[in-house]
């Protein structure tokens, strides 16, 4: 799990280093082939930081979209972070898991104590 501010500096860092070697190598003086050779290293480059850009934003706008689904209609200045949205979907489902097995018992007791009889009759693992 990433932050993703950290991870919005880190594609800028990113991008900053694409256009330091564009730079760097327009202020060289190169020949032919040595500039097809410099175009073939910044090729990949270029199309990595696409893929990043473009995989962050994804990412982002499927947090939206999943604040959206939850309800969550607040300005985008105002919305919580991908963490902390999903930190509180976790916590949610996480305090929910007994109260679901609680209800589940009071609907089929029956059940339930011969899941525990089984259990505690189940042989003991060995080493």
């Amino acid at each position: 799990r990433e932050n993703t501010a950290l991870l919005r500096q880190e594609l800028q860092a990113f991008r900053g280093s694409v256009t330091f070697a564009e730079a760097s190598v327009t202020t060289l003086d190169l020949d032919a082939p040595a500039m097809r050779r410099a175009s073939a290293i910044l090729d990949p480059l270029h199309k990595e930081q696409a893929l990043l850009e473009h995989t962050f934003e994804q990412a982002i706008a499927a947090c939206r979209e999943a604040q959206r689904f939850c309800g969550e209609e607040v300005a985008q200045a105002e919305a919580m972070t991908c963490e902390e949205f999903f930190f509180c979907i976790s916590d949610f489902v996480q305090q929910l898991v007994p109260v679901a097995k609680a209800a589940s018992r009071k609907r089929n007791p029956r059940s339930s104590r011969v899941s525990q009889v089984s259990q505690a009759t189940a042989a003991p693992a060995t080493d």
